[in-house]
Formats: structure tokens, C-alpha cells, sequence
């Protein structure tokens, strides 16, 4: 085998791992819908500003949150990566510290947990 075909061979198998990364969080995602809420508090925000190399960068926005389920504390975090300053600030300025948040958790394992934007009209955060 000549150095183009395994180049060609490893990038093939980036992009084939890649991709099954991301059907399997878009499954996850979608059978979350389905999972017990509970309502949680947002215990942190953060935003900085990280390299993505070739002279790049973006901002990674982060919202720290815990929760209870059956007398039991968990905790997890939300992260979005933004190009804009103001878009990322807007982001995270919907999460308040201190303020409830909803979370969804997996009632097989509930350290597993996903917030979604659209669950949270009620707690707190818009």
C-alpha cells in the first residue's frame, strides 16, 4: 500500500467515526424527550475563547447544573461553541446562577441527563 491509500484509508475511517459519533448523540437526543424531568439548578456559566488551530478560534460557552433524583445529587454540563462573542454572551446569559433549571434524566442510569432549550420556559431560564 502506497502512503496516498493509507492516508485515504485513515481519513475515511476519521470521517466513518465521526459520523457515528454523531447518530449516536442524535439518538440520544431524541429518546431523552421521552425521560422523567426534574428540576435542577444552574451552578456555574462560563466563556472563553479557544484556539481551533490555523490561526481560528471560537468561543465555548458552558453552563454547569445539579440536580436531585430519589434523594441522590448528580450534576452535568451543557456546552455550545459559538463564532460570535455577543451570540455566545446571549447564550449563556439565559442561564443564571442560582436560578432552576429543568433537566431530563435517564431513569436506568440517572447521572445520564440532557437539558433542552425548549423545557426551560418554566424554570427559570428563557
Amino acid at each position: 500500500m502506497n502512503q496516498n491509500n493509507i492516508v485515504f484509508v485513515i481519513s475515511v475511517a476519521v470521517l466513518a467515526a465521526i459520523v457515528v459519533f454523531w447518530v449516536l448523540k442524535r439518538m440520544k437526543l431524541r429518546r431523552a424527550r421521552s425521560w422523567p424531568k426534574e428540576v435542577g439548578k444552574v451552578d456555574a456559566t462560563s466563556l472563553k475563547l479557544v484556539s481551533t488551530g490555523n490561526n481560528q478560534s471560537q468561543w465555548a460557552a458552558a453552563v454547569q447544573y445539579s440536580y436531585t433524583v430519589q434523594g441522590a445529587a448528580y450534576s452535568g454540563a451543557l456546552r455550545r461553541q459559538f463564532l460570535l462573542k455577543g451570540s455566545a454572551e446571549k447564550w449563556v446569559g439565559k442561564y443564571t446562577t442560582g436560578l432552576p433549571l429543568t433537566i431530563r434524566y435517564d431513569p436506568a442510569n440517572a447521572k445520564d441527563s440532557v437539558v433542552f432549550d425548549d423545557d426551560q420556559s418554566g424554570a427559570g431560564a428563557a
